[in-house]
């Protein structure tokens, strides 16, 4: 079936509006196409379960452009490290649970980000070793702009591996 909706009551989420197509046939559930507004940004997937393989199989592919992650966390106690920002998702895994699923998970990840900051946060998460050798140390809650950044990632049994990293902070 197709549903189509034009505005959505989200619980604060800034959805726009949603469009997919829903089919079930033998156990392969399948949203294609699948497509929502989502705080200023446009999100295209396709989508594929099918548990009549044992163990399940999953395909996803998602397209995310002009994400502002600001307007996604207004109203939250998150720091803003990015303002807007974009990716491509391209995965295929199996598993019975999301924890095989992801422990499984072959494809490629793309990152196009703009308008940022490092925060002391943002350092957290990727690990000081990483923010030290990038030559950054954020002390208390000052920040470092990032004009651009670009990630390609290789993704072999759950594991990204960076094929490009470019961080452009001048």
């Amino acid at each position: 079936g197709r549903l189509v909706v034009p505005l959505l009551d989200s619980d604060g989420l800034p959805f726009e509006r949603l469009n997919l197509v829903l089919s079930l046939k033998d156990k392969d559930l399948q949203l294609k196409p699948l497509r929502f507004a989502l705080a200023n940004g446009e999100v295209n997937a396709k989508l594929r379960w099918n548990a009549s393989a044992q163990p399940g199989q999953l395909d996803a592919d998602i397209d995310l452009r002009r994400f502002d992650l600001e307007k996604f966390f207004a109203g939250m106690d998150v720091p803003t490290m990015v303002k807007e920002t974009a990716g491509i998702v391209t995965l295929k895994s199996k598993g019975g649970t999301q924890r095989q699923a992801v422990a499984n998970a072959d494809g490629e990840l793309l990152l196009f980000m703009e308008r940022g900051r490092f925060s002391k946060l943002l350092i957290e998460l990727f690990g000081l070793d990483v923010a030290e050798a990038l030559g950054f140390l954020v002390e208390g809650d000052r920040s470092h702009p990032i004009n651009c950044l670009v990630g390609n990632f290789d993704v072999k049994a759950g594991v990204a591996t960076a094929k490009t990293f470019i961080l452009d902070t001048t």
